[in-house]
């Protein structure tokens, strides 16, 4: 029988483009690791640039920070939102719908849009200090700066959640509630007992993107502190733009990538191990 091989016309666009704009820039980086690398030239330098990362206070503390922020964001985006639909689940629909649209409008807007409205409320004669009668240079001192990062980050990363939490939630059987009730349970024993074993595989799926996506956090401390003060918000993202499109260091920029990439790659490994073993 003679194979079609059409289909691969069809495809072939797409998977040149994934080559090219992808899994090429990907094999570069990793070459460029062991080079001194700038715009006009390249230098086989091996190990230098993963030495340096680790002799760099900027680099270090990147890298400090970026788990800190993986540290204190991720959880709160995952249990948060949980939290949220578990309240918002047992409303009416349209109470339901008035839920998603709210958290999931600030999903929509421009992250530099975000961006200038919080530098806006959160500089020294802004509207924060004018509510609490302070004069906190939130973005200017540290730890203000590392927290405010995390406020912001945090209260635009719901809406997401809180609909895929939701519709898990849907996918629960009714009979098991009605059950419960007859058994005399409360609702906060059938939210234990019930909905949260039952959802805990989209528990998992959340807290593992947010852990990913907390790690690449970069557009807010690079437009409200510019990494500062004192390296107190950069982020090992940051220091691969930095080190590349600031000082030209593409080499070392490319081995903070490869280093990023293991590292993240480990905890996100170890996460889901986590969650599959106690699935």
């Amino acid at each position: 029988m003679k194979k079609d091989h059409s289909g691969w016309v069809f495809i072939l666009p797409a998977l040149v483009s994934f080559l090219v704009f992808a899994v090429y820039p990907v094999l570069r980086s990793f070459q460029l690791a062991f080079y001194d690398a700038g715009v006009m030239h390249e230098e086989f330098i091996g190990f230098a640039n993963f030495i340096e990362i680790f002799r760099s206070e900027r680099i270090v503390k990147g890298f400090i920070n970026t788990l800190k922020f993986m540290l204190v964001c991720a959880p709160v985006v995952t249990i948060l939102p949980l939290i949220i639909a578990l309240l918002g689940f047992r409303m009416k629909s349209w109470a339901q719908k008035g839920i998603r649209f709210a958290f999931y409008l600030p999903v929509l807007a421009a992250g530099p849009a975000i961006s200038m409205i919080w530098a806006w409320l959160l500089r020294p004669n802004g509207l924060i200090n004018v509510l609490t009668g302070t004069t906190i240079s939130w973005l200017g001192t540290n730890p203000y700066a590392f927290y405010a990062i995390c406020i912001i980050l945090i209260s635009g990363d719901l809406g997401l959640s809180i609909i895929i939490y939701m519709a898990a939630m849907g996918g629960v059987n009714d009979e098991l509630h009605d059950a419960a009730k007859l058994d005399g349970c409360s609702l906060l024993q059938e939210d234990f007992y019930i909905t949260l074993p039952l959802i805990k595989p989209t528990i998992g799926f959340i807290f593992f993107i947010k852990l990913v996506g907390v790690s690449q956090i970069w557009m807010y401390p690079y437009m409200l502190t510019s990494g500062g003060p004192n390296f107190g918000t950069t982020t090992a993202v940051l220091e691969i733009y930095n080190q590349a499109f600031k000082f030209g260091k593409y080499g070392l920029a490319s081995a903070i990538g490869v280093v990023f990439v293991l590292v993240v790659g480990a905890i996100a490994f170890i996460q889901r191990r986590f969650f599959k073993g106690k699935a």
